[in-house]
This record gives C-alpha cells, sequence and structure tokens, in this order.
C-alpha cells in the first residue's frame, strides 16, 4: 500500500521530469536556430568577460572563426585604441 503509493508519487514525478527535459531541449534548440539564422551579429560573455557563444554573422563580422573566439576575453572583438577605454 505505501509501496505502492510511493512508487506511483514516483512514477508521476519521472514523467513529469521527462515532460520538463524534453521542453527545455525544444527551446534550446529553438533559440539555437534564432541565433544561428539572426543576420546581426550576437556574441554572449559569461561573468568574467569572455565569449560563450558566438554566431554566423559574428564570425563574417569579426573575421574569425567561432572557435577561435570562444573562451576568449571580448577585449578580442574591440579595436586596438578601445581596449583601453573598455
Amino acid at each position: 500500500p505505501e509501496t505502492e503509493r510511493l512508487a506511483a508519487e514516483l512514477a508521476t514525478a519521472t514523467a513529469g521530469l521527462r515532460r520538463a527535459n524534453a521542453a527545455l531541449a525544444a527551446g534550446e534548440a529553438r533559440l539555437a536556430a534564432i541565433i544561428g539564422s539572426a543576420m546581426d551579429a550576437i556574441v554572449t560573455v559569461d561573468e568574467t568577460q569572455r565569449i560563450v557563444l558566438v554566431n554566423a554573422a559574428a564570425e563574417r563580422a569579426f573575421g574569425h572563426p567561432a572557435a577561435a573566439m570562444v573562451g576568449q576575453p571580448l577585449d578580442l572583438l574591440l579595436p586596438e585604441r578601445h581596449r583601453a577605454e573598455h
């Protein structure tokens, strides 16, 4: 009786977690598609100002492949003369 109730609650919670994970994955895929197809350069940074995401438009605008930019400080993308101000 108690074991059956707990098993049922666990099954319900597990199903809810699966639905939430599926929704999260769908949202992440949708966001990646939007960012990837954007005509404008998109660059995101973390709290230390290191680049964590670069879209194809940013690769074209800055002339660096994403792999070369990710993990680098944002200053990499600033003109040399403006780096000190930043």
